[in-house]
């Protein structure tokens, strides 16, 4: 008797277990999903100009400045882009337009700098449209130049980026050198 009763028992909580395991199953079906079909609604609306892809596309121009690849930063600014640099700006300040005219300014500023690197203080991007998106940020720079020696500095930077052809491309870009240090090689 004892024995029928040990079997019905375990027999009652083995149902129990598996009655919670299967209610545990539709639940976790469920959850899994509703996180497939978030899954596949953040896919829709993550495309190639999305906000990851622009700072993708900013924090790479920053790398090719950084690692003086002038002709690959020169890529990134649209055919009739617009940069100005003013502030601190070492002799290099003024308005320039066309990647020809940005290109030379580059390889004046970056072309020759060695151990060079930015430190992002403050960012912050909006997307204007599927095709229009600004950035803002305050950068320090630093590095070593054959002319310059070392040199130091911050820069207000904002950015006005267009997408084309499958690419965010920078139409205007606007360095407010804030602060600027270096010391002339003798």
């Amino acid at each position: 008797m004892v024995a029928v009763l040990l079997v019905s028992l375990f027999g009652a909580l083995e149902y129990v277990q598996v009655t919670n395991l299967k209610s545990q199953n539709r639940v976790l079906t469920s959850s899994l999903s509703e996180l497939q079909s978030e899954n596949q609604n953040l896919g829709a609306q993550v495309t190639g100009n999305s906000s990851a892809d622009l700072t993708q596309a900013w924090l790479s121009h920053l790398a090719k400045l950084a690692n003086a690849n002038i002709t690959g930063a020169a890529e990134d600014y649209t055919p009739n882009a617009k940069m100005i640099y003013y502030g601190v700006t070492f002799g290099l300040g003024g308005n320039y337009t066309g990647t020809g005219n940005i290109r030379e300014t580059l390889q004046a500023l970056f072309g020759e700098a060695t151990n060079f690197h930015f430190t992002i203080e403050t960012f912050n991007s909006t997307i204007q449209s599927n095709a229009s998106a600004d950035i803002g940020a305050n950068l320090s720079f630093a590095g070593l130049n054959h002319i310059m020696g070392e040199f130091n500095g911050t820069i207000s930077a904002e950015y006005h980026y267009i997408y084309q052809n499958g690419a965010w491309l920078i139409s205007d870009e606007y360095w407010n050198f804030e602060t600027g240090n270096f010391q002339y090689k003798g």
